[in-house]
């Protein structure tokens, strides 16, 4: 996107800027694309939606938000290309965003979505509209994949001494199956990254080093 762009952007997100391979959390685009119709042209001019982990619609928490995002940008494009045919007033309005042109408020958006793991892919490209969805299974994969169950038992009531009780069985299972090879953990929160990254640190010898 364009520095004019930029610059009118910044009043409509406090302080963030919408830039040509800007990310925003799914919240924060809900936020901003509330008040679509005071940016029609601005936001109207997003033609490519990138989304990952559309698995997230399945979300009891965080689903609906999602949700909400992509079935607003459907009617933001709809209602730009309703304007495409400008009228005195609509032409005042696109004045603000000079680089905006009759030609790309009429062009179709593309939304891409993309996610580690979707069982029902065919429900999310019916909702998606997609003319055709892809799957890529382990054959893809230039390494191959070595896929290993580890049971740890129940949750229970307690969801934080079972995370905790995870976390502590990581430095065993890294011995059994890393080979000896760098390794990716992943953690439900940065606080969990650090307490474990600490955790790892002291179980192989190492004296790990706190920042200030």
């Amino acid at each position: 996107m364009c520095l004019r762009y930029r610059r009118r952007i910044a009043g409509l997100l406090s302080g963030y800027c919408l830039g040509p391979r800007d990310c925003y959390h799914a919240r924060k685009w809900d936020g901003i694309t509330r008040r679509w119709t005071d940016h029609v042209f601005l936001i109207g001019s997003v033609k490519l939606l990138l989304i990952d982990e559309v698995r997230l619609l399945g979300d009891d928490t965080r689903g609906c938000t999602l949700e909400a995002v992509i079935c607003r940008m459907k009617t933001i494009q709809r209602a730009t290309k309703a304007k495409a045919n400008l009228s005195s007033l609509d032409m005042q309005q696109r004045a603000a965003y000079a680089n905006t042109t009759e030609e790309a408020l009429k062009s179709e958006m593309r939304v891409v979505t993309v996610s580690a793991t979707l069982p029902n892919i065919a429900d999310i490209a019916a909702f998606m509209e997609a003319t055709k969805a892809y799957a890529f299974d382990s054959s893809y994969r230039p390494v191959p994949l070595a896929v290993h169950v580890s049971g740890q038992g129940y949750a229970g009531k307690n969801q934080y001494l079972f995370d905790r009780r995870m976390c502590q069985q990581v430095p065993s299972i890294l011995r059994e199956f890393s080979d000896g090879r760098s390794s990716i953990v992943f953690c439900h929160s940065k606080r969990d990254t650090e307490k474990l990254a600490t955790d790892l640190l002291s179980c192989y010898g190492s004296s790990p080093q706190v920042n200030p």
